[in-house]
């Protein structure tokens, strides 16, 4: 089966990274695991391959022995082979093929309230359509870069965490900083389609006893253009 990578996504631990793509007909997310833990892709070899955005993988892809929702897109695998990449028209289609509007119907959960879900979703990855201008990238009190965006059922959340790797590396890290966040929402903003990727972290319990699945931006996507740099590594 072939997918095309839609979500690069860093860790704290910077030696790992969490790959996410369609079908080519944008009907199904598979997140690419391998069998033995910790499961996830190096990025020495993403890098030493080129997987970016966009990029065409073929594996065999089979059902772990066990799986719950939200995180129902996991797959093992034991080898990928990159086989070139779309066109951004043809990933716009695909995106666009997953895309809803509304995380509600996206994830298949209650209308959100919060950028936590304390019940697991039908879902844990999905694709959102919003206008360019309802999204904002902004730095915390901690210099690192969130996410403000309103979803077409008026649905605001605030301060979500951007793991997407290009922005993490080109955006976010002040020590790689190529763009700063104002300039990137500008740019956002000039664009006629934004097409965001917004997944669920693992079940969690912060330092307030808050438990949870935490919404956050795998990855983001403008169209007719995007910014070169915070597509490489």
């Amino acid at each position: 089966m072939r997918i095309v990578v839609t979500d690069l996504t860093r860790f704290n631990n910077k030696e790992l990274l969490c790959l996410a793509g369609l079908t080519e007909d944008g009907q199904q997310c598979i997140r690419p695991m391998r069998p033995t833990k910790p499961g996830y892709v190096t990025f020495a070899k993403c890098k030493e391959l080129n997987v970016l955005p966009g990029t065409i993988l073929d594996g065999d892809f089979t059902m772990p022995q066990h799986i719950e929702p939200p995180h129902v897109e996991t797959r093992n695998f034991t080898q990928l082979k990159v086989k070139g990449r779309v066109t951004s028209e043809e990933f716009k289609a695909i995106l666009e093929a997953s895309s809803n509007t509304s995380i509600k119907d996206g994830l298949g959960t209650a209308q959100p309230i919060d950028k936590v879900l304390t019940q697991p979703p039908a879902r844990s990855i999905m694709t959102l359509r919003i206008l360019p201008t309802a999204f904002h990238v902004v730095l915390d009190n901690y210099n690192k870069i969130k996410a403000h965006l309103v979803d077409g059922d008026g649905v605001a959340l605030r301060y979500l965490s951007i793991s997407d790797l290009g922005f993490f590396l080109n955006v976010g890290c002040s020590d790689t900083r190529k763009v700063s966040p104002d300039e990137i929402t500008k740019f956002i903003h000039a664009q006629d389609v934004l097409l965001i990727r917004l997944g669920l972290s693992q079940k969690h319990t912060d330092q307030h006893g808050r438990t949870g699945y935490w919404m956050q931006i795998n990855g983001i996507y403008t169209f007719p253009e995007y910014d070169h740099i915070v597509r490489a590594y």
